[in-house]
């Protein structure tokens, strides 16, 4: 016999219902989001060059001008897993908060415990797209490894 704490929906409900970090950057700067159903990604690099255009007598003909090339590059996208083990015994220790000498259930502590670490998750996720966005800004481009 197998016992759910949580069921999946009950999980959903509580990482919707948390408050998330404003990300300014990558609200400002990148607003659109583009989902994809395959693993890897591809994009088009334009490979024009940045000429001035030329100056030339009146009489003379025009510059011959470098055709604009097209690569298509592709990215497989890291993965961003976030694992906190539980210990069994902490939801028997008082939480932060909690008045002494404890008066919340096991129960209720497991409760808030989950939530908290559901929230550090989605923190440290939204820290990450905000460092993306940082570097895409001054460098030009990200560097996953």
């Amino acid at each position: 016999m197998t016992y759910t704490l949580y069921t999946p929906a009950e999980l959903t409900e509580t990482v919707n219902s948390l408050k998330r970090l404003e990300n300014g950057l990558v609200a400002a700067f990148f607003p659109t989001v583009r989902a994809s159903d395959t693993e890897i990604i591809a994009f088009d690099i334009d490979e024009k060059k940045r000429y001035l255009a030329p100056f030339v007598h009146p009489r003379s003909p025009g510059r011959i001008k470098p055709v604009r090339g097209l690569r298509t590059a592709t990215f497989t996208p890291a993965y961003i897993k976030m694992m906190t083990p539980l210990d069994p015994s902490r939801p028997l220790e008082r939480v932060m908060g909690e008045a002494l000498p404890g008066t919340m259930t096991p129960q209720q502590r497991l409760d808030q415990i989950i939530g908290e670490e559901f929230a550090d998750h989605l923190d440290h996720i939204d820290r990450r797209l905000e460092m993306m966005a940082l570097k895409a800004l001054l460098d030009g481009k990200i560097t996953v490894t």
